[in-house]
């Protein structure tokens, strides 16, 4: 029997680059004004891309799509949107099930995006081989990233990276 709180989404993380160097460079005060609007401009673009913000991770979001391409379409335009504020930021994203916990989200989909992103060390927006199979068709240019291992998940991944 299905739960009614299971649902299959396109889980999307996203982190700034080397946060803690930013700070140091920008200050306490002007970091917190970064900040300020990157979580303005993401929360914009969630609901531009009807995609659920389900929370702040200190210098990231969490969010959820239904719709793959539009997850992936809304990487893309964040990670454009914040240059001005003088960041980069990298995303993750896989797609899977997930368990609603009131306006939280878990499961092992959740865990995997997360690890995802975490692999990457620069400016990209790094999707799961099985996330880039349901995009396949789309306008979307798709790069090798290689097969990784995931920390405290089995198996070896196949990455790709989106060509912004």
């Amino acid at each position: 029997k299905e739960e009614k709180n299971d649902r299959l989404a396109t889980i999307l993380f996203t982190d700034i680059v080397d946060s803690t160097t930013k700070l140091s460079e920008f200050g306490d005060k002007k970091w917190s004004q970064i900040l300020d609007e990157h979580d303005s401009i993401i929360q914009s673009l969630a609901k531009k891309f009807y995609g659920n913000f389900i929370k702040n991770t200190g210098d990231g979001a969490l969010l959820v799509f239904d719709g793959p391409i539009r997850a992936v379409n809304c990487a893309v335009e964040f990670s454009n949107a914040v240059k001005h504020l003088k960041i980069e930021i990298r995303c993750g994203l896989h797609i899977g099930s997930i368990e609603w916990r009131g306006k939280d989200v878990s499961g092992i989909a959740v865990n995997i995006a997360a690890r995802v992103m975490d692999i990457d060390k620069g400016n990209n927006i790094v999707i799961t081989d099985h996330l880039a199979n349901l995009i396949s068709g789309s306008d979307l240019k798709l790069k090798n990233f290689g097969e990784h291992s995931l920390k405290g998940i089995e198996s070896t991944w196949s990455l790709l990276t989106v060509c912004k």
